[in-house]
């Protein structure tokens, strides 16, 4: 197939310890050839500096360079450790991913 664009369906909520991912990266493969890279999204500015709203419909969308392939992977990054403004700083962020969409 081929795929433009990949969309991971995620939430950010602070209160319980849910930020978004800190990158994405896409690669995809056919047959016996190695993996190649298509495409990636950082995000990490997002609840860095303050608190972010609340957003049960973060959509996090990674451009792909156009390429034929029979079969992708993924790799998420956690947020990491929550920011100093956080009641929890310095430990791991939780990261919620619910659907991912290939258009």
């Amino acid at each position: 197939v081929t795929c433009n664009l990949v969309i991971l369906s995620t939430l950010v909520d602070a209160d319980y310890w849910i930020f978004p991912p800190d990158r994405i990266e896409v690669y995809g493969a056919s047959g016996d050839k190695p993996w190649q890279y298509m495409g990636v999204r950082t995000g990490r500015d997002i609840g860095t500096n303050k608190k972010p709203m609340a957003d049960y419909s973060l959509f996090q969308k990674v451009i792909l360079r156009p390429t034929s392939v029979e079969r992708f992977q993924i790799r998420i990054f956690p947020f990491g450790n929550l920011p100093s403004w956080h009641s929890g700083a310095g430990t791991p962020a939780w990261l919620f991913i619910d659907e991912l969409v290939f258009e």
